[in-house]
């Protein structure tokens, strides 16, 4: 009969709780997976995806990021499909995986107690969480990582170790190569990688000199030293030279790229606050977090001492406890110099882990603390203040999981119901321009419509793109999203507003969907000088029609004059109205489309604006529908320019015909 000893028992309760936290993490990184739209990030993976591995590589090659995550993507798509559930499970088996390898790292630095604190943290950090449900390569970023300082951790180990036989030299070899090897695919897996070898180089310094100072005291001679300084070297060597086909690339885009830095900076304070709450309890941090940050910084406290029992007594108990703190101060030292905001957090998937080994460790001294008083149930309260500090820093990271799947601030933008949106609305003959080819090939994802979509810029006339494109639709529908990076010049949107006529502009998340009508030629333009408040003037006016249907847009051209600089900014009322005076269609906007702010027009010049008024379903046929204009004060927006003795202009009458 097997007898239990009480460490075999406490093995196989950790080997057990091991388990539950593995089958927790796959449980909190697959549920809802697909619920959520692909978003702009995850369609350049999907565009990718779909390309024959040459194609992709070439392309990559235009872009600035790596092919590693792409190329074993693409592979994935050949089997999985391209549903947005297949194409996210990617990233959750590595996220998953990831939780395994922190473990595994973890025992071997801190020993099995503060490596399962550890797995914990990362099983229920909503950031590991949320890149976990994302097809793009942040989770295999933070696998590579934590693997590849494991794999550093067995050759350090292994080339410190004392024995009175040198090991095998293939040994040596072996784990020079794993390194080598594990380090390359993080250097085609992104740019953000190479800081996890700086992180290395660091503690390789340190481990080095160690070595030296042990040897130089023994007065043995620098042989150990020397072989493993010639390893270290030589697995950097072997890395680069992997890496070396794709450096000139790398050198050109990140050159090309200038500084990542392209988002308003914040206020270091909250930069700071976004780091620590990300790293420690997730992406949702603001939302459960509560007073137990406090209780963060005391198991990072306790991270910091010395305590017998936590992990191997080999002389090297510092170089250990350093790894991890190394690993963080390094990386916000990182986003500090390149002077990163919080849009790159992403990045800090792998930082996510050197933190949650350095709380683990905290974890662990609780454990092995050993108090004076040795007796029942004394001896226990420091065991036990560790498994509660650990178990509710667990539970409040938990408490994060349903802002996560359900709560607007945490969801991705939402293309899917974009296209749908855009689908319903489409009339025969409408045209749609994306604001860049990248966006296409998301909104292609779901747009399943017949009308032909339009990624600019097509060629290098984009303005004859555009006029091209209006010659042949009599509505557009425009989707712009980042278009500061993507047109910063603005040539886009400044065209259409110059060129066509607006409908209407809304924001669906991070993406605006302007309806545009193609101009129609006025005739003629009809004499008003009227005047708007003390200085304004609208010196003429143009309608496309004064009759119309429901589902058409009634075209308004003015023209604005001033005869003193404008300190206020104003917006333009077009509004038409029933024969009972009530309103029936409205269009509120700033001159030229937020382009001519009333702020920037100059003493007599004459101001072009363009307004199209859509027509609403279901109006009566009929006479004695109203137009009219004004003007507001944009803040507040109840204060309209008087008007002779009234607070508004009226343009026309216009009948609204049945179009049955």
């Amino acid at each position: 009969m097997t007898r239990f000893t009480p460490q075999s028992r406490t093995r196989a309760l950790l080997w057990s709780a091991l388990v539950l936290l593995l089958l927790i993490a796959c449980a909190v990184r697959f549920h809802n997976i697909e619920v959520q739209s692909l978003w702009y990030d995850e369609g350049t993976t999907v565009g990718r995806s779909m390309r024959d591995i040459p194609t992709l590589i070439e392309t990559m090659q235009l872009n600035i990021h790596v092919p590693g995550y792409f190329v074993l993507i693409s592979l994935w798509e050949d089997v999985a499909g391209h549903s947005e559930f297949a194409l996210r499970i990617f990233s959750a088996f590595l996220s998953v995986l990831s939780v395994a390898v922190t473990y595994a790292l973890g025992r071997r630095l801190f020993g099995r107690v503060a490596a399962l604190a550890a797995a914990g943290f990362v099983t229920f950090n909503t950031f590991s969480i949320y890149y976990a449900q994302e097809a793009r390569m942040y989770s295999m970023l933070a696998l590579v990582a934590a693997l590849s300082m494991y794999v550093f951790l067995r050759f350090v180990d292994h080339l410190s170790t004392e024995q009175a036989q040198p090991q095998p030299r293939h040994v040596t070899v072996r784990w020079t190569a794993a390194l080598a090897l594990i380090n390359s695919v993080g250097m085609y897996t992104h740019y953000y990688y190479p800081l996890v070898m700086v992180v290395q180089g660091i503690m390789a310094v340190l481990w080095l000199g160690w070595l030296a100072w042990r040897e130089i005291r023994a007065r043995t001679g620098m042989h150990r030293t020397l072989r493993a300084l010639l390893s270290y070297t030589a697995a950097n060597l072997v890395t680069l030279a992997l890496f070396l086909p794709w450096l000139p690339i790398a050198i050109r885009q990140i050159g090309g790229h200038g500084n990542p830095a392209l988002a308003e900076a914040e206020p270091l304070e909250v930069f700071i606050r976004q780091f620590q709450g990300v790293v420690t309890f997730g992406t949702t941090f603001e939302d459960h977090m509560g007073g137990m940050g406090v209780a963060v910084y005391l198991v990072m406290i306790f991270g910091l001492l010395s305590v017998r029992g936590l992990g191997k007594r080999d002389g090297r108990d510092w170089w250990r406890l350093l790894l991890p703190i190394v690993w963080v101060v390094a990386t916000f030292f990182f986003f500090m110099v390149m002077q990163l905001n919080t849009r790159y957090l992403r990045f800090l998937t792998p930082t996510q882990i050197a933190v949650a080994l350095w709380m683990g460790r905290g974890v662990g001294v609780l454990w092995h603390l050993r108090p004076r008083e040795q007796r029942p149930p004394l001896r226990y309260v420091p065991r036990f203040a560790g498994v509660f500090t650990a178990v509710a820093l667990m539970i409040t990271m938990a408490r994060g999981l349903d802002p996560l799947y359900n709560a607007p601030a945490y969801q991705r933008d939402d293309y899917r119901g974009l296209a749908a949106q855009v689908e319903h609305d489409l009339r025969p003959g409408d045209g749609i321009i994306v604001s860049a080819p990248g966006v296409a090939e998301i909104f292609n994802y779901y747009y399943t419509g017949d009308a032909p979509v339009y990624p600019l810029p097509i060629s290098n006339d984009t303005i004859g793109d555009i006029d091209r494109i209006l010659s042949e639709h009599p509505r557009i529908f425009a989707v712009y999203y980042g278009t500061d990076e993507r047109d910063p010049d603005n040539i886009v949107e400044g065209t259409l507003d110059a060129q066509a006529y607006e409908i209407s502009d809304q924001w669906i998340d991070d993406m605006r969907l302007v309806r545009y009508v193609a101009p129609v030629t006025l005739d003629e333009l009809d004499e008003a000088n009227v005047a708007f408040g003390e200085h304004i003037t609208l010196a003429r006016y143009g309608l496309s029609s004064t009759e119309v249907s429901p589902g058409d847009a009634l075209q308004v051209q003015l023209e604005w004059v001033t005869d003193a600089p404008l300190e206020t900014r104003y917006k333009v009322f077009v509004q038409l109205l029933n024969p009972d005076g009530t309103l029936a269609a409205q269009r509120d906007s700033e001159p030229g489309a937020g382009l001519q702010l009333t702020t920037l027009w100059q003493p007599g010049e004459t101001v072009i604006d363009r307004h199209a008024l859509a027509i609403p379903d279901g109006l009566i046929p009929g006479e004695g529908y109203t137009l009219i204009i004004g003007l507001y004060d944009a803040n507040p927006p109840n204060n309209r320019l008087p008007v002779g003795t009234g607070d508004y202009y009226e343009l026309a009458t216009i009948e609204v015909r049945d179009n049955s």
